[in-house]
Formats: structure tokens, C-alpha cells, sequence
């Protein structure tokens, strides 16, 4: 799925499920100024809402992030996954092996 990467002059960026010619085609008149309106877009999880094109910084193309995470996780990429836990798992045993030598010598 293409998303645009919509930047405001505050900072604020928002993941939006248009394509970047339909966010520019929606935000400037046709001689390339922007308009001074506020529009409605769609973010990436489905949520609506409503942007003044004024303020509009920037616009790209990114891709989505979902997307990307659900490509990693159907792709078999099972070892990273599998040291994560491991060190998980790793750091809990620490930590309640550490927590037991605290509460051997408060008593």
C-alpha cells in the first residue's frame, strides 16, 4: 500500500492512505499555491482527519509500516525473534536471581 508522509510546519507528521500526487492535487490550486483549506484524509490504521493545508511542510512517499511488519513476521525471519526472547528470558531469570539475593540479605 502506498501512504504519504504528511509533514506540518509544527512538526507533527501524519501517515496518510493517499498517494502523494492525490495529497498535492487535493492541497494546491492548480497553478501550485496552496490552497488555504482544510481537508480530510484517511491515516494509515483508518482513522479520519482533518488537516489545514496551510501548514503543510512537506509530502512523501513512505511506506507502510504495518505493512513492513507483517512482510518481517510472514517472512520466517525467526531468529531474531528467537534471540529476543531468549535474552527475554535471560534477563528475567537475572532479575528474580537478584531479587532473591536482595531478599536473602534484608533478613
Amino acid at each position: 500500500m502506498e501512504l504519504t508522509k504528511i509533514t506540518l510546519t509544527s512538526g507533527a507528521t501524519y501517515m496518510v492512505n493517499h498517494s502523494p500526487e492525490e495529497v498535492y492535487k487535493r492541497v494546491a490550486h492548480s497553478d501550485g499555491k496552496p490552497e488555504n483549506h482544510i481537508q480530510l484524509f484517511t491515516l494509515e490504521r483508518g482513522q479520519d482527519i482533518y488537516i489545514n493545508t496551510t501548514y503543510i511542510l512537506s509530502i512523501e512517499t513512505v511506506s507502510s509500516y504495518m505493512t513492513h511488519d507483517k512482510h518481517e513476521n510472514n517472512e520466517g525471519n525467526t531468529s531474531d525473534r528467537t534471540e529476543d526472547n531468549k535474552r527475554i528470558k535471560d534477563n528475567l531469570d537475572a532479575v528474580k536471581e537478584f531479587k532473591e539475593d536482595l531478599d536473602g540479605n534484608m533478613e
